[in-house]
């Protein structure tokens, strides 16, 4: 009988490969479209951010809170080693430094998948820039240095 411990680990690897076959059979059967779930996602995420640690939207610049939602993923889930954020005009780019999602998101660009709609970060930030009124394209691409993903949002 597994540990604990195991216990622990193989219902992470369960979850993990149920997120993989979902992820790749939402793809399959909608392609590009399955961008429109990144918002649905976020949506049920922010509201956890904002009551249960704090996040605060109004009264706050677009770059303060993309920042302190890179400082929540980090330091209240464990989700990064790190979060750097610039801006270039128009744009907020997010540099996650040793994300927790890395090999997955390996496994799912070997798939097929050309856009990466269930990031976490895409989905959270996603539904920041709707709540504040603000429209965005997002790209995401593989920052290999990093273990990570350097994802830019540019303001439309």
């Amino acid at each position: 009988m597994a540990t604990e411990e195991q216990k622990k680990a193989n219902m992470l690897r369960l979850a993990k490969l149920t997120l993989y076959g979902l992820t790749t059979g939402i793809w399959d059967l909608v392609g590009e479209g399955a961008l429109g779930l990144s918002r649905l996602i976020g949506d049920e995420i922010l509201p956890i951010l904002e009551k249960e640690m704090g996040l605060e939207l109004t009264g706050e610049s677009l770059v303060d809170i993309v920042t302190e939602v890179g400082r929540l993923f980090v330091d209240e889930f464990g989700f990064a080693q790190g979060v750097e954020i610039e801006t270039q005009g128009d744009r907020i780019i997010m540099k996650v430094r040793g994300c927790a999602n890395r090999k997955l998101s390996d496994d799912l660009r070997a798939a097929g998948m050309e856009k990466l709609f269930i990031c976490p970060f895409l989905c959270v930030v996603g539904a920041v820039l709707d709540r504040m009124g603000q429209k965005a394209m997002s790209t995401i691409e593989k920052w290999e240095e990093g273990k990570g993903s350097i994802i830019t949002f540019e303001l439309i």
